[in-house]
């Protein structure tokens, strides 16, 4: 029995065979046609999308301090999404195979040339697979290598073209001169980086909000010439720290000055709207040993008009806040402050899963000086950034698109910040946050 006319094994057998064999594996695998070839790549693809989103949504990526893990569905759409491309790349590379066939004297049809590309990436596929590790995305360039070899020896086999090395690069040089042009065209799309990003946790302002017609007075009116001014103003329900996304329009110095008269009001407290000690002060971590602690903050704003007037620009209705000191070194400390958003939770939440999602999860600042990275819990998205000098590093904790916590520490090792917070009753914070607990 000759090799092509052998029992066809399984596509995940049949990858390692053509990897381990390619000379006896490749009559076989050319043998079925294209429809063995399309069966063979959506088991795999199926195999590495399961893996990929299983590692990426439960296993994690884990480098140093930093760490990159996303939502269950996230993970699966961008999995989903990378094996279409692998797709999509495996039919551009049979139709520039076609096309440079008479240059090379290349002897193949469409079909046969599409049975060679899309089984020459099972190298992909197989990568995709270990992905249940995430760790192993290190090893992409093993199997840009595998596919480009395997890509040649498909080839050799399905066209016999007279340069079989120089066929090769001719096809894959043509693809990725493609891809490039079109991923040039992507980014100099006009609007690309002036488009808002997209807040689908977040309601829609109502007519009267998108009108900016909040209450006159203090904040009120800042808010008021920001509707008026940028067109979003602070009645769709942004918080300031979203300014610099394009999401809201406060024009110069209105923020400033209307979180002025928001201390300015709080330090007043005046009658009617008390501001009160914050039940969130009860959950902040005890004392550290060697260090000086002290609650530097605790609050509540009662309901009322100018409080939501007010909280539209602070974006704070409840917060409390300790300071720990080295009593040995002045400069060593650690910091936590609890804050109630109220409302502006789920648009933070919204802005930092944008940002996951366009970034990977991992960024830079300051010239490489400050690295930054996010992950995804089931009730939590996490930031951490940390400067190397002077050594600094900020915690940010996201609590059921309600609660921040915030960790700031100074020559402190970020495993100790790590414990320092885990004192913290998260599990508090979600229960409090899904029975709608009022601000307190």
């Amino acid at each position: 029995m000759s090799d092509a006319a052998a029992p066809r094994p399984l596509p995940w057998a049949l990858a390692l065979r053509l990897l381990a064999a390619p000379a006896r594996a490749w009559p076989l695998a050319l043998g079925g046609g294209a429809a063995a070839a399309w069966r063979f790549t959506a088991a795999l693809a199926l195999g590495a999308t399961l893996a990929a989103t299983v590692g990426f949504a439960f296993v994690g990526l884990h480098t140093g301090h930093f760490g990159l893990r996303f939502l269950p569905l996230a993970a699966l759409g961008r999995a989903a999404l990378g094996a279409v491309l692998l797709v999509a790349l495996a039919l551009l590379l049979a139709e520039a195979a076609r096309l440079w066939a008479p240059r090379f004297g290349a002897q193949a049809g469409r079909s046969t040339l599409q049975a060679a590309t899309l089984q020459a990436l099972g190298p992909a596929w197989l990568w995709g697979h270990a992905l249940v590790w995430p760790v192993l995305w290190w090893a992409w360039p093993l199997a840009l290598a595998a596919g480009l070899w395997q890509l040649h020896l498909g080839l050799r086999t399905a066209a016999r073209p007279r340069q079989a090395a120089a066929y090769t690069a001719a096809t894959a040089l043509s693809v990725a001169a493609l891809a490039l042009l079109l991923l040039l065209g992507r980014c100099s799309a006009p609007g690309d980086a002036l488009a808002p990003p997209p807040f689908p946790w977040s309601p829609l302002p109502d007519a009267a909000e998108a009108d900016g017609t909040p209450p006159p007075g203090g904040a009120a009116a800042a808010a008021a010439d920001a509707g008026a001014a940028g067109g979003r103003g602070t009645g769709a329900g942004l918080p300031p720290d979203l300014a610099g996304s394009g999401a809201m329009g406060l024009p110069p110095g209105a923020a400033a000055s209307a979180t002025a008269d928001l201390e300015r009001w709080t330090r007043s407290a005046p009658g009617g709207e008390p501001r009160t000690r914050s039940v969130l002060e009860d959950l902040l971590p005890g004392r550290l040993a060697g260090f000086d602690r002290q609650v530097t903050e605790s609050y509540a704003h009662a309901p009322g008009a100018k409080a939501e007037a007010m909280l539209q620009v602070l974006g704070t209705s409840a917060s409390a806040r300790v300071e720990n000191h080295a009593r040995a070194h002045r400069g060593r400390y650690l910091h936590l402050s609890i804050d109630d958003l109220a409302g502006h939770g789920p648009a933070l939440a919204a802005k930092l899963l944008n940002e996951i999602v366009e970034t990977g999860g991992q960024t830079t600042a300051d010239g490489g000086r400050t690295q930054r990275s996010l992950t995804t819990g089931e009730q939590t998205v996490t930031v951490l950034a940390c400067q190397r000098a002077p050594e600094q590093c900020t915690l940010d904790i996201l609590v059921a698109e309600r609660y921040l916590l915030r960790a700031e520490s100074a020559h402190v090792p970020v495993d100790e910040l790590r414990r320092y917070v885990a004192q913290v009753d998260i599990a508090a914070l979600v229960r409090r946050a899904q029975s709608r607990q009022p601000v307190e």
